[in-house]
């Protein structure tokens, strides 16, 4: 079933890039793995094994927006599936299913935010301002990495020793 789910989301229905066909598929075997399940019907039918994998994902530490992709890989998983007629499931269950999902996933939007938030303000705080790139040009560190650089450009097996390496980095 999962290699038709494969060739679904590459299709004409979805036309998805097969590298990122092949994340939501890791994704959908990750929870099939969790929740320790061989086939589709208790993932459509027990509310409470989906609910024990999210509890799982979030004890992993996994972060908001990573919980977001794999259930939004759940999603189009159970999407394929009701389209799909190779089945004996009850689609208005997957279709019960996929909407609980959907519900369930806006709960980490606002988490998923602040951790957004989170990520830029760590961005900012490695920002280089001009005045240390002007700092960085006039000063002598920049002549002796460029001096450093151009010895191995010229003789890429010369030899050096850890401490003026070490030197230069840390200066």
């Amino acid at each position: 079933l999962l290699d038709k789910f494969q060739t679904y989301m590459t299709g004409p229905y979805r036309g998805r890039d097969s590298r990122s066909v092949k994340s939501v598929r890791g994704d959908g075997e990750r929870a099939f793995r969790v929740i320790s399940v061989k086939t589709v019907y208790p993932l459509i039918s027990d509310d409470k094994l989906l609910l024990s994998y999210i509890q799982q994902l979030e004890a992993n530490k996994n972060l908001p927006g990573t919980i977001k992709t794999y259930l939004s890989s759940l999603i189009d998983f159970l999407q394929f599936l009701s389209q799909d007629k190779s089945h004996q499931l009850n689609v208005l269950e997957i279709f019960r299913t996929e909407k609980m999902l959907i519900q369930w996933r806006k709960k980490f939007n606002k988490k998923d935010r602040i951790q957004s938030h989170v990520r830029r303000a760590q961005d900012k705080k490695m920002l280089v301002t001009r005045e240390q790139v002007r700092k960085y040009d006039e000063g002598c560190v920049k002549a002796q990495a460029n001096k450093f650089f151009e010895m191995f450009r010229k003789d890429p097996d010369t030899k050096q020793r850890r401490s003026v390496a070490t030197a230069l980095r840390n200066d």
